[in-house]
């Protein structure tokens, strides 16, 4: 992979050429596993729990089966085979029937275009065509009536905020700025929409919210350098990143929506963002220095979940709220994990020679979505699994 051309892509999946053929192990098998549901299997040995500091994560070692518990091959289904390019970003319809990703073109650096495809990869169509602009974080909003995007104009003049029906129809700018940041969030009732955006100072991105249509934009909180939105589930209150205001580094914040309530999370020097609610709302997990943290949405209650792991990223909260997955790479290559909340079940999808990064469970919480690549491969891939075919990781 282009080394530019990496950059943009993990630049792209945080906020978040040739189309060579993919290697036999990332063939797909197309029937996927029944389904289990999302909870630690009798047979499996819990590692001892956690209370605030959690046990190191161990290394593998020749006792550890290399193959699931409930399966006997892995169910594996590429959803991005035969597509030129890097898939980013990746959302799901809130049925579950489809996603939209962003594909960058190999021919032109810095340019995405948006593509709509069924859960099991088919059908895959480019959802908007706007010559020469750039399309990325893409993200279905909750009542699944719409796709809200960010597009950089072709003469780069400005990035801004679009809607669009999943059909492709009813294409809405729903901003007019010469900004260069865009980071743009649903909230649950699909009724505003957070925005990261230099569209003052184009210097420093700070918080806005904003109705669905794009009417009522006001500053929710003025914090430079704010990123990484993230509504609480009932839609009152916005979590985000920002720079410090009281000294060095980077630090929680929470808002509503219209500005009032402003406080400071947390003050933690090697915070990292990563910010999650859980599905209750009553917990927020974070990242800092590649240790993944769980506190009250007032900042009270902070507690270790699992301490530094190597290369740790790409927290999500499964949709019932009983596991947390995250990229990391303890044994090399970047693998999928998942954790209960206490630290105290550990599980990893066995994927050797692969850098499989950024989970994003299904609406169901049956399946986790990841990108996927390794060194020999020009573009990555999106992969999907079952919860089923999870290992358990011990020591």
């Amino acid at each position: 992979m282009r080394p530019n051309r990496f950059i943009n892509l993990f630049l792209l999946l945080l906020l978040s050429a040739c189309s060579n053929p993919l290697p036999p192990e990332l063939k797909p098998t197309v029937t996927l596993a029944s389904h289990t549901d999302p909870t630690p299997a009798a047979a499996f040995t819990q590692l001892p729990a956690a209370t605030g500091q959690a046990a190191s994560l161990p290394t593998p070692t020749s006792e550890i089966s290399t193959t699931p518990t409930a399966m006997t091959t892995p169910a594996l289904l590429n959803l991005t085979e035969g597509l030129a390019g890097n898939p980013l970003s990746p959302s799901w319809s809130p049925d579950g029937e489809y996603i939209v990703f962003s594909l960058d073109d190999p021919g032109q650096p810095n340019h995405n275009q948006l593509y709509v495809a069924a859960a099991d990869g088919s059908g895959s169509t480019k959802l908007v065509d706007q010559p020469g602009a750039s399309d990325f974080l893409p993200q279905w909003s909750p009542d699944g009536s719409q796709i809200l995007f960010c597009s950089r104009s072709a003469d780069g003049s400005g990035t801004n905020v679009f809607v669009v029906a999943p059909d492709g129809t009813g294409l809405t700018q729903l901003t007019h700025d010469h900004a260069s940041l865009c980071q743009a969030v649903w909230s649950p009732d699909s009724g505003q929409i957070a925005l990261i955006s230099d569209r003052e100072d184009n210097q420093s991105g700070r918080l806005y919210v904003m109705n669905a249509d794009g009417t009522n934009l006001h500053l929710a909180a003025d914090v430079n350098n704010s990123g990484n939105p993230a509504w609480s589930p009932d839609g009152s209150t916005l979590v985000f990143s920002g720079l410090d205001r009281g000294g060095s580094g980077t630090s929680m914040y929470s808002t509503r929506p219209d500005g009032q309530g402003f406080i400071q999370v947390i003050k933690n020097p090697a915070f990292e963002a990563g910010m999650q609610w859980s599905p209750d709302g009553k917990k927020i997990i974070y990242q800092a220095s590649s240790n993944l943290y769980m506190i009250n949405p007032d900042g009270s209650g902070q507690v270790q979940v699992l301490p530094e792991q190597t290369g740790m990223g790409g927290e999500a909260w499964s949709p019932d709220g009983s596991w947390i997955a995250f990229h990391a790479n303890p044994a090399g290559d970047s693998q999928i994990f998942v954790v209960t909340m206490d630290g105290a079940t550990l599980l990893y999808y066995d994927h050797p020679g692969l850098q499989d990064l950024f989970p994003l469970w299904a609406p169901d919480g049956r399946k986790l979505l990841f990108y996927s690549h390794h060194d020999h491969m020009e573009d990555g891939a999106l992969l999907l699994t079952t919860f089923d075919s999870l290992s358990l990781w011990v020591k």
